[in-house]
């Protein structure tokens, strides 16, 4: 896969945005965010770091949702509208940011819950 580091040659254009993602790859999907912006997911990308990305960079094979997985919405004032995932992503308001920071305690508790979901997976196979 090709990263794309291409600075903005003309002024008030941006960079365009980098996804570390392979086409036809499946990604299992940890959270999911509903923003003003959209919905995003959380996912493992190919750097081996949990990233939120754009819902619609990606095909869904599997409709459903891990039982496990809690809800809650923002405020009202809140850019984000509503949230779905494990137990710390719903209940530390700081879990997401910190997460999305690469915060080592954020990534200390996503990667526990990476192989407590994974152990669940292989007991019931």
């Amino acid at each position: 896969m090709e990263r794309s580091h291409s600075p903005a040659s003309r002024r008030g254009t941006r960079p365009r945005p980098e996804f570390y993602l392979a086409v036809g790859q499946a990604y299992d999907v940890y959270a999911m965010a509903f923003w003003d912006s959209g919905l995003v997911i959380l996912v493992v990308d190919d750097t081996s770091v949990p990233r939120w990305q754009p819902i619609e960079l990606f095909e869904i094979t599997d409709h459903r949702l891990p039982a496990d997985w809690e809800f809650d919405i923002g405020g009202p004032s809140n850019m984000l509208k509503a949230i779905w995932g494990y137990s710390t992503m719903i209940h530390d308001p700081d879990h997401h940011d910190s997460l999305s920071e690469l915060e080592p305690v954020a990534l200390d508790v996503f990667w526990s819950e990476v192989g407590r979901r994974r152990a669940n997976e292989s007991a019931s196979d």
